[in-house]
């Protein structure tokens, strides 16, 4: 009898540790479930933001890579500024030497004219004076005949 209370008793346990079992793995498993289904929405969501960072980096290196075009054409901006600013410093000595050398053409061409307007003047003095000169030979000339 001891033995039939003890079969008795294990085979209750058994029933209770399958009924327990049935409904543990009906209740994880349903949890295991929709934990496998948030598992693999997060795998896709993981590889679509792995593409979104592949994208964002590609296009950051691309935009850093232009950064460093903008900063080399600055550089030669700035050296270039320099030169123009050398060339306009010679230029405006060559443009001062080139107006010192106009007034001095003007202040010639002004003596030319003076000179010519002189001349001018003293042309018919001049002829005058010929005449003149032209006249007293002729008579004394004349003279020294008679």
């Amino acid at each position: 009898m001891a033995k039939s209370n003890s079969e008795a008793l294990i085979e209750a346990l058994n029933d209770v540790i399958k009924d327990f079992n049935n409904k543990i793995s009906e209740q994880f498993g349903e949890n295991f479930k929709e934990l496998n289904e948030a598992v693999g929405a997060l795998l896709v969501w993981q590889e679509n933001y792995k593409n979104t960072i592949e994208v964002t980096t590609e296009q950051l290196n691309k935009t850093f890579d232009s950064i460093k075009n903008v900063d080399v054409s600055i550089e030669k901006i700035a050296d270039n500024s320099v030169l123009i600013k050398e060339n306009n410093e010679n230029l405006n000595m060559v443009l001062g030497k080139v107006h010192e050398s106009q007034n001095v053409v003007i202040t010639s061409i002004q003596s030319l004219v003076d000179v010519s307007n002189q001349a001018k003047e003293s042309i018919p003095n001049i002829e005058r004076y010929f005449e003149n000169t032209n006249i007293h030979i002729i008579n004394t000339v004349d003279s020294l005949q008679h």
